[in-house]
């Protein structure tokens, strides 16, 4: 049995799909990829699994079957040649469902496997071996390169926050790949990435991760993809709300007969500061 890799991945759709009940299944899907990133599937067997967990054949057969009907794993049986004899089985980890963009939830399951009027049919695993194993390693080796791009925004979250765990990292390697493939220089996106989490730090986010990923959800969806652009954006931000202010202190200040508010909300910073991330 080749040894597993140093990484493993567990992505965001495997972490919180909640059809895979109890987190086993979803760590037999991480130690996969462990076992996948060199040739783009793992053909460890299910006496491997269950001596690695200390539980039964069949408990990792329900596991496997699991992880298979949700999309997240293709499984291929190589037979020897001219017999019904198997010598070999091929275990593909998908990081996002067939049918499914990344960050979108899960669907229910239908009538059948893939039921769902927009999910594709199960693909043949012989016929599209080569498509399944590039594209399967491919995902992996993306997710990786892309954990090593953004070394620099781990120190900086490191030195302000403490350890970043590896799925925050993971969710970043995401978004950094999301804003190169926009077309935006290496340097930018990093340089872009460590302003969101200085803003999160800034405001005070209970959740740094979610609270960071949102405002570059935000800047990402408006087209802001420029440190220039960001800086401009932020001094209209502060411009409006000094204008708040302003247009707050003079109506406050006039006797309450003359003030007329029916068509005046300037909101609150807390409000301001929602619109500002893209929480509005």
């Amino acid at each position: 049995m080749e040894k597993p890799s140093y990484f493993s991945i567990l992505t965001a759709d495997v972490r919180y799909d909640r059809r895979l009940g109890k987190p086993n299944a979803r760590e037999l899907y991480s130690e996969i990829t462990a076992l996948s990133n060199k040739d783009g599937y793992c053909h460890a067997s299910n006496g491997y699994f269950a001596k690695l967990y200390e539980v039964d054949n069949g408990t990792i057969s329900r596991w496997i079957s699991t992880l298979e009907e949700c999309g997240y794993l293709e499984r291929e049986i190589i037979y020897h040649e001219g017999t019904k004899q198997v010598k070999e089985r091929r275990l593909y980890p998908i990081s996002t469902p067939i049918g499914r963009k990344r960050n979108t939830p899960p669907q229910k399951k239908q009538e059948g496997v893939g039921g769902g009027a927009n999910t594709p049919p199960l693909r043949k695993r012989k016929e599209n071996n080569t498509s399944v194993n590039n594209t399967s390693k491919n995902k992996i080796d993306r997710q990786i390169a892309g954990i090593s791009k953004i070394t620099k925004f781990k120190e900086f979250w490191e030195k302000n926050l403490g350890m970043v765990a590896p799925f925050i990292l993971e969710d970043f390697a995401y978004e950094y790949w999301d804003w190169i493939d926009r077309g935006v220089d290496h340097d930018e996106v990093i340089e872009i990435f460590i302003k969101a989490l200085s803003g999160a730090i800034s405001y005070g986010a209970n959740d740094k991760r979610k609270y960071t990923l949102g405002i570059l959800h935000n800047w990402f969806n408006n087209n802001i993809l420029s440190i220039n652009a960001i800086e401009g954006e932020e001094k209209q931000f502060k411009a409006k709300k000094q204008r708040r202010r302003q247009n707050n202190s003079y109506t406050n200040s006039k006797p309450a007969i003359e003030r007329d508010l029916s068509n005046k909300h300037y909101g609150t910073d807390e409000e301001l500061e929602a619109e500002f991330f893209g929480e509005a």
